[in-house]
């Protein structure tokens, strides 16, 4: 008797492990999706802000006081004149050149992700290392995971990480997407912010060679 007392409570116990853990899995899900989609909406203003400051310095080509042919140097330019002078301009939509960006609002997952790999790619020098990587892009896009299960696979206890292993992906790539996304994010933005300079010192200089490296 005492040990089948024993023995419900231990099953009873394991039930109620099981519970808590689904639960937390639960939770943890939905605050990926709040996450994401704080992301998503974080990304839309930069893609927005990112515009504005594409048509701001078209724009202010009209504000701007009259140069010789030689034209001022960029440093007296910035000395010279009062940066509210540009705050004040309004601004007429217009189409702008735009640097591409893997993770634009209302972008494909696929297409995301076939950025992604291939800024990861391109940036590996060591072709073994390289061959991995293609090899896990294959697995990915034949099985259709999604970047929320590729971010779940960094927790080796997660379902998404046990289908990447049983795949045939790499302990040490499976764990590390979350962080290789958020550097891709990262460079994403570095960019962004990069091309918004060269668009406004663009404006400023009177030339558009350094914009089309950039596009390019």
């Amino acid at each position: 008797m005492e040990q089948v007392i024993e023995m419900q409570a231990k099953i009873y116990k394991q039930q109620m492990q099981y519970r808590l853990i689904e639960q937390m899995e639960a939770m943890q899900e939905k605050q990926e999706r709040r996450d994401e989609e704080k992301e998503r909406r974080y990304l839309f203003r930069e893609q927005r802000d990112l515009l504005t400051q594409a048509q701001a310095p078209h724009q202010m080509a009209y504000s701007l006081p009259e140069r010789s042919t030689i034209g001022p140097s960029l440093l007296t330019f910035k000395t010279n004149m009062n940066p509210g002078q540009f705050e004040a301009v309004p601004i007429t939509p217009i189409s702008r050149p735009r640097s591409s960006s893997s993770m634009e609002s209302g972008e494909d997952e696929y297409d995301t992700l076939m950025k992604f790999f291939a800024w990861k790619i391109n940036s590996i020098k060591n072709e073994d290392r390289k061959e991995k990587w293609k090899r896990a892009q294959t697995i990915i896009f034949t099985n259709d995971w999604s970047i929320r299960e590729l971010r779940q696979m960094e927790d080796d206890k997660t379902p998404a990480y046990q289908r990447a292993i049983k795949a045939g992906i790499l302990d040490s790539l499976a764990r590390g997407f979350r962080r290789e996304l958020r550097q891709y994010r990262q460079s994403v933005r570095r960019t962004r912010d990069e091309y918004a300079a060269v668009i406004a010192l663009d404006a400023l200089g009177g030339g558009d060679s350094t914009i089309t490296s950039i596009v390019d």
